[in-house]
């Protein structure tokens, strides 16, 4: 059996989690975006930015911010 691919786990949870804030579903993103917040290792540095070309951290933060901002939770998605 092949061992799931890290990186890709988090690609998918992203984009669900992308999927659903512009669908208006904030909080089915929110709980996209946090497992995939959770999928990361603290001593990741690549974060998939050769794979991908884009830092996937990054951007799965930005649409976590941008999901708490939906819900009204302001204060929280500017840390």
């Amino acid at each position: 059996m092949r061992k799931p691919d890290a990186n890709g786990r988090v690609m998918g949870e992203r984009m669900m989690g992308a999927a659903k804030h512009f669908l208006g579903d904030q909080i089915s993103a929110r709980r996209h975006l946090e497992y995939a917040l959770t999928l990361f290792e603290p001593t990741d540095h690549g974060r998939g930015v050769a794979r991908f070309a884009t830092d996937s951290w990054v951007i799965v933060r930005v649409f976590y911010a941008s999901s708490l901002f939906g819900v009204g939770s302001d204060s929280q998605s500017r840390g």
